[in-house]
């Protein structure tokens, strides 16, 4: 995506791979949790316990935490970085991380009751991998929850519909 229209400043970006690599040692330090954990909390819809998840760009881990504090039975992280995902294996809770892209995570169709990806839209310059993948892995009736804001919805103001096709 050319951010050229966003940043005023000219500020030097990096490719997600690259700028997560070296964010990773101090990344705990400097998200917020509001910006996710806090929304997290507030959903009343969703049956964390004793669910089976995939956590999508689970970075360091910190979603990962959270949702073994809910009573989640198993989570499967994926995440481009190596960087961050030696974060999220010294957390000991995912059953098992691999790096990988959220379009394309190799995980089994069907085998999730929840899907989660927070804070990765925004580097995505396409949505709809990631809302296919998201589809062919959780099972039916299971459910996708994604916490971000990808640019599009800010630029446009309008939402829109993914297929699953």
């Amino acid at each position: 995506m050319d951010i050229a229209r966003f940043d005023t400043r000219r500020y030097e970006t990096l490719p997600a791979r690259e700028g997560y690599a070296e964010w990773a040692a101090t990344y705990e330090d400097t998200v917020l949790d509001l910006m996710d954990l806090r929304l997290l909390d507030r959903l009343a819809s969703v049956h964390w316990a004793d669910a089976r998840v995939a956590d999508l760009a689970c970075g360091t881990g910190r979603i990962g935490v959270w949702l073994r504090q809910r009573g989640v039975a198993a989570i499967d992280g994926i995440d481009l970085t190596p960087e961050m995902l030696e974060g999220a294996r010294a957390k000991g809770v995912y059953r098992t991380l691999r790096q990988g892209d959220v379009g394309e995570t190799g995980l089994e169709s069907g085998a999730y009751d929840v899907v989660t990806a927070s804070l990765v839209d925004e580097h995505l310059p396409d949505l709809r991998p990631m809302y296919r993948e998201a589809a062919r892995i959780v099972r039916p009736g299971g459910c996708f929850v994604l916490v971000g804001y990808h640019p599009w919805f800010m630029i446009n103001g309008t939402p829109t519909h993914f297929d699953r096709a």
